[in-house]
């Protein structure tokens, strides 16, 4: 992965795709912010402020809101824009409320399978992504929160992952 590819991972365009991709959901389960964040378990502020692009989400909030507007975490974390005809995929979510730290554990393990696989050291995969050897450790360790999206895009980038694996593990292995 060139660092090129990388440097146009920008939180302006992360936050500003993930607002449209999750503004095109809600409308086409016809939800109000209230709905959607009475769904998710957020506040409609929280809702408006992600969808004007305002603030980068972070792994849980999309986790909670791919489960209240019943769809892949994939789909809606995907890092390009929408398109007019395109369908918002269905997915019946759990109705127990998402586990946070349950979360951040299964995306370390990903991140350590992915790094392993692709024989990177912590090192090298912060060279790679443009992310602090820390925080990259703290990922690993399921420390310190959920990774914000654009760490998530730049992570997946560099390991030849994508970005929905990293995040939900549902879709096929990478590698396989």
């Amino acid at each position: 992965m060139s660092t090129g590819t990388l440097a146009r991972i920008t939180r302006d365009d992360t936050v500003r795709t993930f607002g449209a991709r999750m503004h095109f959901a809600r409308h086409a389960r016809e939800m109000t912010q209230p709905t959607l964040a009475k769904a998710a378990g957020l506040t409609a502020g929280q809702i408006s402020t992600l969808e004007r692009g305002r603030h980068e989400p972070k792994a849980y909030t999309l986790h909670s809101l791919a489960q209240g507007l019943s769809t892949t975490v994939a789909w809606l974390a995907e890092p390009r824009e929408v398109s007019d005809d395109e369908q918002v995929p269905w997915r019946v979510g759990d109705p127990r409320p998402v586990d946070r730290e349950a979360l951040n554990r299964a995306l370390a393990e990903r991140l350590c399978e992915a790094r392993a696989r692709a024989g990177l050291s912590v090192f090298e995969l912060s060279l790679a992504s443009g992310l602090w050897t820390a925080r990259i450790n703290e990922y690993e360790g399921a420390r310190n929160g959920s990774p914000h999206l654009r760490a998530v895009h730049r992570l997946a980038a560099a390991l030849g992952v994508t970005s929905g694996w990293l995040l939900a593990g549902w879709e096929r292995e990478p590698w396989g």
